[in-house]
């Protein structure tokens, strides 16, 4: 787990862009949301233990924007960033006919039914933004691209 340099701005402007009805609070999904924009990764289950654990005067269904600062400058966050190795080795995992190129589909496949909290098909699809909709296949610069954020919480 390492710490990330965060501006106060960063982390306001992730709890703002999360706090969907705009009430100054934001829920236990939305607290992830943020931190995910922020360059934090987490399971709901590991940041609700999180905030029992460490920061039991937080309600998890109405995290304040103090609350959420501190929250955000914990150093045990994990940061989910993935080292290359990790996504080289999922890459070549789902490159199955080793021809330097991954399916699109089996990677839906892969994050949307595999790891701790597999994505929705929006999150996928958030996760594809910039990609070529037609494209159906990608190499691996592609993949690392959209990957990095990613791997962790499927592998780990």
């Amino acid at each position: 787990m390492n710490a990330i340099k965060l501006r106060d701005s960063d982390i306001v402007s992730a709890f703002l862009y999360c706090d969907g009805n705009h009430d100054n609070h934001i829920n236990l999904q939305e607290c992830r949301e943020a931190l995910r924009y922020i360059g934090y990764s987490m399971t709901l289950a590991g940041l609700k233990e999180l905030i029992t654990e460490k920061y039991s005067q937080v309600d998890s269904e109405k995290i304040k924007l103090r609350e959420f600062i501190e929250l955000a400058r914990n150093s045990e966050l994990p940061t989910g960033e993935a080292s290359r190795s990790e996504i080289a080795n999922a890459f070549k995992v789902l490159d199955t006919d080793k021809d330097g190129l991954v399916q699109v589909k089996e990677l839906r496949k892969l994050v949307t039914t595999h790891g701790e909290e597999p994505l929705s098909e929006e999150e996928f699809g958030t996760m594809m933004e910039g990609m070529d909709e037609d494209e159906v296949r990608m190499s691996i610069e592609d993949f690392q691209n959209i990957m990095k954020p990613t791997i962790r919480s499927l592998v780990g």
